[in-house]
C-alpha cells in the first residue's frame, strides 16, 4: 500500500519548494551541498553533501540541524541547547555560539553526510560523543583546534 505522505521527487527542486512540501506533512529528504569549514571534520567543503529530513521529533543535544541565518545563508550546525521554543547551535569547528533561533526556523535534521561515494550516518554514538566533547571544551577550543589540526596534518 502506498503511503500518501511519502513523496518521490524525480527532479531537482529548490530548498523553498522542499520547505513547502515538508510543511504539508510530506516526509521527503533532500540533499544539499556544503561549503565552509564550520562543521569540520564532520562536514568538509570539498564536495560533501548532506541529506536533511523535516524535523518530526523532539530535538536532542548533539543533533545536526539546518537553518537559515538572517543573511539568508543555509547553515548546518550542532544543537547544544534547546527548550520548547528556542535552540542554540554551534559549528564543531567554531569558537562562538550562533544567535539563538526559534524552533520554527529549523528547516530540517541532518541524517547523512555523503563523501566520496560513502554515506556517514551522523546520528551515531561516535559523532554524538565528538559533538559533546566539542561543547564541553568550549573554553579551550582554540587550543584544541591547533592540536587537532597538527594531528590531522601528521596523520594525513
Amino acid at each position: 500500500m502506498d503511503n500518501p505522505n511519502v513523496v518521490t521527487i524525480e527532479k531537482q527542486i529548490t530548498l523553498e519548494e522542499w520547505k513547502q512540501m515538508a510543511a504539508k506533512g510530506n516526509n521527503i529528504s533532500t540533499k544539499i551541498y556544503t561549503l565552509g569549514a564550520s562543521m569540520f571534520p564532520l562536514l568538509r567543503a570539498e564536495g560533501d553533501s548532506v541529506t536533511i529530513i523535516p524535523l518530526q521529533r523532539q530535538l536532542n543535544r548533539g543533533d545536526v540541524v539546518v537553518f537559515l541565518r538572517t543573511d539568508g545563508k543555509c547553515v548546518a550546525h550542532r544543537v547544544c541547547w534547546y527548550d520548547e521554543n528556542t535552540v542554540k547551535t554551534i559549528g564543531d569547528n567554531c569558537e562562538r555560539f550562533d544567535k539563538v533561533i526559534h524552533l520554527s526556523e529549523i528547516l530540517g535534521l541532518v541524517t547523512h553526510v555523503h563523501r566520496g561515494g560513502k554515506d556517514i550516518f551522523v546520528d551515531n554514538s561516535l559523532w554524538r560523543f565528538y559533538g559533546r566533547v566539542m561543547q564541553w571544551i568550549m573554553p579551550a577550543r582554540k587550543l584544541f583546534k591547533k592540536v587537532r589540526s597538527r594531528i590531522y596534518r601528521m596523520v594525513k
